[in-house]
């Protein structure tokens, strides 16, 4: 993540968990509680890392 964008980076989950698309060796999940631990102050990433995961359990389902 540049210069510690982590609003971007929770944008980028929320991306690729809406699309499905990414591979499992990504590693989305970790990366989502990395990306909510370390920008977790702002609560825009807080929304983007729980909606992020809430479409991915969905597609679970």
């Amino acid at each position: 993540v540049r210069r510690r964008d982590w609003l971007q980076a929770a944008g980028a989950g929320r991306w690729l968990a809406a699309t499905g698309g990414e591979p499992a060796t990504l590693g989305l999940e970790r990366g989502l509680d990395f990306v909510e631990l370390m920008g977790g102050h702002d609560p825009r990433v807080t929304l983007h890392v729980r909606a992020a995961r809430l479409m991915a359990e969905a597609r679970t389902r």
